[in-house]
């Protein structure tokens, strides 16, 4: 019998299966303003129908300044909920966390100018 193969951080684990992947959402960019993390450059992430995707851990890497983080309904805005809020500048810094975002919704960060930093966040889609 094969092994079960999961996915996960720390103690939260999901069994991988047809529903369940897990991600690495990125903003990778050099400009100040308001991006959606996506998959890939340039290119939104936004929660699939009849999913929910959980973020486990994120990743700061450059100086962020006053930066929020947001579950949104919309891409690239600065509006929804706010989940993380450094007041302060951020250098290098990396956290786990356990954030769930419904189907239908984005992870939003904004990076005041003029500041440019990189965030990172690892992630998993699961059907609900």
């Amino acid at each position: 019998m094969a092994d079960e193969i999961t996915l996960g951080a720390n103690n939260f684990k999901w069994l991988h299966d047809s529903n369940t992947r897990g991600l690495t959402l990125i903003r990778n960019n050099n400009s100040y303003g308001t991006y959606s993390l996506g998959e890939e450059y340039g290119t939104p992430y936004v929660v699939p129908a009849s999913h929910r995707t959980i973020i486990l851990k994120i990743g700061f890497f450059g100086n962020s300044g006053d930066m929020q983080i947001y579950d949104s309904t919309s891409s690239d805005s600065a509006t929804g909920t706010v989940l993380f809020d450094t007041n302060s500048d951020v250098d290098n810094f990396q956290c786990d966390v356990f954030w769930e975002l419904a189907a239908g919704h984005y992870f939003n960060v904004t990076v005041p100018d003029p500041k440019t930093v990189q965030v990172i966040a690892m992630a998993v889609e699961t059907g609900v």
